[in-house]
């Protein structure tokens, strides 16, 4: 079922008043932001992730032209990613102007939030090149260069304003939003009481850190259990995650060099930088289809984060070993480990879910590769298997990729998280039976939190005194990545990656303390 945002007075669906507004496979301004605010209002009233249901709307509204799809999809990820500061915004000017309290209606707050958006995070959202010349609104009601279709695209968020809103002014919301966004309003005496600080405001935190909060727009709990980590490079990790994730691709060294496909890529209008850190990644300049790439369709790259990469590279497998893959998916890592290998070894590759070990079969037929032996979790028997090296990478939060999914923001909660790390430790429990004698077991996971990682690890190694902590050493990644311990602990602000946690910890035996003396 389509949800539809309503006018207030007539009725109209933004969708009626939007097709009207379609020409030339670019669209006005109201009708444009009509449409994202359709889109927004499905988006919360769905469970379902906001990329799925972007995609459903998108081939709905077939009439959408490319840029205008990705002004929607950008302002819409835009506005989740940004939704507690934004609502912070909305919520203060109605406490300071009570007689505006209707811009907060269910059904048609969503401009306002737009306008907040578009004013005090990201000022030309609504500007475009080419058949769109929209500016940004600029909120001057004025455009320097004296360019009348920019002055129109303003007018026309002017006249959607004033058809949700005939009794507020625009320009006074834009001049009190500008006034608010240093978040000034938020003081100690009032923390635990505005309406303002909610609903993500949970406890008490110290006021820095609530601006922080806000400003950044992620949940109390979360920024303290990051400020307990890193302290004053707390901002930084927030800012970084709020920076939308750029395309990184794996190459297949086995079938060729990073720069033979980076040429090949070249030849088919994809520009492509190596990556800082992987000496198999490339980054590309902009968003394109990998599918519908002949490289791709030869097998000689994968989409996969350069962090993502790091997490094969510090298992350091040598060629001929067996490598146990406990939670493949669809085989990111698996295929990634089969090219260290240099085709020598076995990796066995397996996952609960039976289509994600069918989506693995296909790439590893696309790659060429044909160590991997894809086996359901199901029947496999504890201590049944024995490998040199047993990668865990657990189900997780995933919160060290909320660049990719800013909704995760939101979805994730203390609850969450401690049922996620009641299943990491069982995974643990049950691998580590099937490491060998002087093998590894390497733990990861896509999270930051604490309780995720190094409150999984370390119980693990007290109950387990046949394991010891490997230390992760620099040659593998820049010593930025390696905290005190000996933890991989990879920083979306590192290296423009996504953020990951890795543990090595190698099973003793007497021949293998031995060797290391």
């Amino acid at each position: 079922m389509q949800h539809r945002v309503q006018y207030p007075e007539n009725g109209e669906s933004v969708h009626d008043v939007a097709d009207e507004g379609a020409v030339r496979g670019s669209m006005i301004a109201t009708s444009l932001v009509g449409h994202l605010l359709e889109l927004t209002s499905s988006v919360d009233k769905s469970r379902n992730p906001a990329d799925y249901i972007a995609s459903s709307f998108f081939r709905e509204k077939h009439y959408l032209g490319a840029r205008d799809r990705r002004f929607i999809s950008e302002n819409l990820f835009g506005m989740i990613r940004h939704r507690r500061f934004i609502e912070a915004l909305l919520e203060e000017h109605i406490r300071l102007h009570p007689e505006d309290s209707h811009l907060d209606a269910p059904r048609v707050r969503y401009l306002p939030l737009f306008v907040a958006y578009a004013v005090c995070v990201d000022s030309q959202s609504v500007a475009d090149s080419g058949d769109r010349t929209g500016g940004g609104i600029d909120h001057d009601f004025s455009d320097p260069s004296g360019n009348e279709d920019h002055r129109n695209s303003i007018a026309g968020i002017d006249s959607l304003w004033i058809t949700y809103f005939p009794r507020s002014d625009l320009s006074s919301f834009v001049h009190s939003l500008r006034a608010l966004q240093h978040l000034d309003f938020i003081q100690p005496d009032r923390r635990n009481t505005e309406e303002t600080l909610q609903p993500h405001h949970e406890r008490d935190i110290d006021v820095d850190l609530l601006r922080l909060a806000v400003k950044y727009s992620f949940q109390d709990w979360m920024v303290q259990d990051w400020n307990n980590q890193l302290g004053p490079e707390t901002e930084r990790l927030l800012e970084s995650l709020n920076t939308p994730a750029r395309v990184t691709l794996r190459v297949n060294l086995a079938k060729t060099t990073r720069e033979d496909c980076r040429l090949r890529l070249l030849s088919e209008g994809i520009e492509t930088d190596p990556t800082l850190v992987s000496p198999a990644g490339l980054t590309a300049h902009k968003r394109f289809n990998a599918q519908a790439s002949e490289t791709f369709k030869a097998g000689w790259f994968e989409l996969q984060d350069e962090g993502s990469q790091l997490l094969s590279l510090i298992c350091e497998p040598r060629p001929g070993s067996v490598v146990i893959d406990g939670c493949a998916g669809a085989g990111g890592k698996s295929l990634h480990l089969a090219d260290l290998l240099k085709g020598e070894g076995e990796i066995i590759a397996i996952d609960v879910d039976p289509s994600r070990l069918r989506e693995l079969e296909s790439r590893t037929r696309r790659a060429g590769v044909t160590i991997i032996k894809p086996i359901l979790r199901g029947r496999v028997e504890q201590g049944q298997l024995s490998g040199d090296i047993v990668l865990v990478d657990a189900p997780c939060t995933g919160v060290g990729t909320i660049r990719r999914n800013p909704a995760l923001k939101w979805r994730v909660s203390e609850a969450s998280v401690h049922q996620h790390a009641d299943y990491q430790r069982r995974l643990l429990d049950f691998y580590h039976r099937c490491v060998k004698p002087g093998g590894e077991l390497v733990y990861t996971t896509c999270s930051l939190l604490k309780e995720e990682n190094e409150e999984v690890v370390g119980p693990f190694l007290s109950f387990h005194p046949e394991f010891r902590l490997r230390r992760i050493e620099a040659g593998v990644c820049p010593p930025s990545m390696i905290t005190a311990e000996g933890f991989l602990r990879v920083l979306p602000y590192h290296a423009d990656t996504d953020g990951f946690f890795a543990a090595r910890m190698m099973r003793e035996d007497f021949a293998s303390r031995r060797s290391i003396s």
